[in-house]
């Protein structure tokens, strides 16, 4: 393999280069699901229609909590195992674009209406990290050559 020439300032444009990715990544996936999936109507009368409303918003955090609990845990496992290694700027910023869209999960899921959810969610982004650290030197060609040397009965 031949040597590559230094580059200056190579090094602070991939960091800049993640963050900028991250940031847009987590602008897009809330704007993109809370777009697509409305809330309910606050123009409901007070009184007794009022706690129905407040049933229905708190239903409305604890679904947008479990999708971008999922968005985020997903967006993380694609960043570790999805990506070679020669990609590692792209997969930083997907991993800290997942990371905080799952964040923002938590912070919807604890004004939901079943604040047990983010737990359970958070035990499955701890799984999604811990299987991940194993193939996060290598990304997904370490899991495909794995497969590729078990053999078959």
């Amino acid at each position: 393999m031949t040597e590559q020439p230094h580059v200056a300032m190579a090094g602070v444009l991939r960091v800049v280069y993640f963050l900028a990715l991250s940031g847009i990544l987590v602008a897009f996936g809330v704007t993109l699901i809370t777009t697509v999936y409305q809330g309910p109507s606050n123009d409901i009368g007070g009184g007794f229609a009022s706690a129905f409303a407040d049933g229905a918003e708190q239903n409305y955090n604890r679904n947008l909590g479990a999708i971008f609990g999922l968005l985020g845990s997903a967006t993380m496992g694609l960043a570790i195992l999805g990506f070679q290694s020669s990609l590692n700027t792209l997969r930083s910023g997907l991993l800290l674009g997942g990371l905080l869209l799952f964040y923002t999960g938590l912070g919807f899921s604890s004004s939901g209406s079943d604040e047990g959810l983010a737990a359970f969610w958070s035990l499955g982004a701890l799984c999604v990290l811990f299987v991940g650290a194993y193939y996060l030197d290598d990304g997904m060609p370490a899991l495909v050559s794995w497969i590729g040397k078990r053999s078959v009965p």
